[in-house]
């Protein structure tokens, strides 16, 4: 058991090293071009120390400049520092951040914080006895019920949340932790907006949650770079585009509505293969060959 621990670290180190190698021209042409062709434009606004931009570390590269743009003008715009949470270190982002200026965010958490945790995990983990509970969960006016149960799903790839399951508990606890960690952080700064890859789990969305209550616009990028959303609560969009899809059909013309039919029907056919078409990188199925049993001959 320990040798195979050994063998799998030794494995995942020379992977990374063999990915750090074949990629490290392509990271420092994306350098050059950031410094060349966008930080000229940016180098002479003054930031401030007190304005924040919050963002996640999200490793896809195929929208990293758009990204990387985009957040610049923000910056520009509120004159904020840009800083990165969620940060696992990988000599290529570093650079990036370092070349961009964001400045990556460390997580300190008080004694006074830390006993709070405990406490209210103690106290509250007793009240989640059903899974609607647990869906339902709010904790300060604030639902994360939903966050913890999505993050269980997929970090353990479950089809639903056992509340049995130790690391269930664990996730519940470390969802308590992000909760108060941001509403410590976001009272005793100056946050002027977040971006964030995605809207769900608790490594994400609580942040997102506790800045709707402050009114802090935040921000999210579609994987294909199609559109730059902003959110003020956490309904599904803020435009309500999924609520007047019928009114926005009805308006365009009948050879746009019978193009969208068929691009529908193409985007259709590859999420039943278990493709998502909105993704450039999703070209693979994420379903299985199976092999038909005959139960009954």
């Amino acid at each position: 058991m320990v040798l195979k621990k050994i063998l799998i670290k030794i494995l995942f180190y020379y992977q990374t090293y063999i990915k750090f190698y074949n990629n490290f021209f392509f990271y420092k042409k994306i350098e050059n071009y950031i410094k060349e062709k966008i930080l000229c434009n940016f180098n002479n606004y003054q930031k401030s120390e007190k304005n924040i931009i919050l963002i996640d570390h999200f490793e896809v590269m195929n929208v990293l400049i758009q990204k990387m743009l985009f957040l610049l003008c923000l910056g520009k715009y509120f004159k904020a520092q840009i800083y990165c949470f969620n940060f696992r270190y990988t000599p290529q982002f570093s650079l990036i951040y370092k070349t961009l200026g964001i400045k990556i965010l460390k997580k300190k958490i008080s004694i006074k914080i830390k006993k709070k945790i405990f406490n209210t995990y103690f106290k509250e983990i007793k009240k989640i006895k059903t899974k609607k509970q647990l869906l339902n969960y709010r904790l300060h006016g604030i639902n994360i019920g939903i966050d913890i149960y999505e993050s269980y799903l997929i970090r353990y790839k479950k089809p639903t949340v056992d509340l049995k399951d130790f690391r269930f508990k664990l996730i519940f606890f470390k969802a308590l932790k992000e909760f108060f960690h941001w509403k410590e952080f976001v009272e005793k700064n100056t946050i002027n907006s977040i971006h964030v890859s995605h809207r769900s789990y608790i490594e994400t969305n609580i942040l997102c949650k506790i800045g709707y209550k402050k009114k802090i616009p935040t921000f999210s990028i579609t994987g294909d770079f199609t559109r730059i959303s902003k959110y003020l609560d956490d309904k599904c969009d803020e435009n309500t585009l999924f609520y007047n899809l019928k009114s926005i059909f009805n308006s365009l013309n009948s050879s746009d509505q019978k193009k969208g039919i068929k691009k529908a029907k193409l985007q259709l056919k590859k999420r039943l293969k278990g493709i998502n078409a909105n993704i450039l990188y999703s070209k693979k199925s994420a379903f299985k060959k199976t092999k038909k049993k005959k139960i009954i001959s």
